[in-house]
């Protein structure tokens, strides 16, 4: 779509190739945008929204291909969507994921999955705080892939212990403190912190 689209109440995109918009002041201003395909195929054209959205919640099912890359100019939760779409979930999906608000915070309230043949890149970009309550996960075959990277503002990054994070290589950029320790599953973890302090728990060696 090269339309914006505005509405009070939630958003539900049934597509059966993409969803994408190549002008920017194509915005999609909702409740709750859930975008994915009620008979559960993939979305192989990907999600590519260049416009700054302004929705409360985001709900996206791209297995199987297909990139995924959403701005929002207010607070955003990944979380639960329509029609059973929860969270990120992109299982097979090999094809980067990214989602950034240029203001205020981004919390994952339900999973950012990308598994099984995926192991995508995911990054997450929060202008104010990035809150991660459940888990973000990149595994091709099982084992660790990614990268993913977190990048926050002075509001800083925290997790809780479901917010578990699986990847071979963990990059964190923050303005403020830092405390992610649920059990996560990491390879290699770099980190430029400017707030007060760095916590992380790994659940195996580096």
């Amino acid at each position: 779509s090269n339309s914006a689209l505005q509405t009070s109440g939630d958003v539900w995109m049934n597509a059966g190739n993409s969803v994408y918009s190549v002008d920017t002041t194509a915005v999609v201003t909702a409740n709750k945008l859930t975008i994915g395909n009620t008979n559960g195929s993939s979305l192989p054209g990907g999600v590519d929204l260049k416009g700054v959205n302004m929705v409360n919640t985001l709900a996206v099912q791209s297995d199987g291909g297909g990139i995924l890359n959403f701005k929002n100019g207010k607070a955003l939760t990944i979380g639960a969507g329509a029609f059973g779409i929860n969270g990120i979930a992109a299982g097979g999906n090999p094809q980067p994921i990214s989602i950034k608000t240029t203001v205020g915070d981004l919390t994952v309230a339900n999973g950012i999955v990308s598994d099984v043949l995926g192991g995508a890149t995911i990054t997450l970009e929060a202008a104010g705080a990035l809150n991660i309550n459940s888990a973000i996960l990149s595994t091709y075959n099982a084992s660790p892939s990614g990268p993913i990277k977190l990048v926050a503002g002075s509001g800083g990054i925290s997790s809780t212990v479901a917010g578990v994070i699986t990847t071979n290589a963990l990059e964190v950029i923050s303005g403020g403190t830092v405390s992610l320790n649920a059990p996560n599953v990491v390879t290699t973890l770099a980190a430029n912190v400017t707030g007060s302090g760095l916590g992380f728990t790994n659940s195996n060696g580096f």
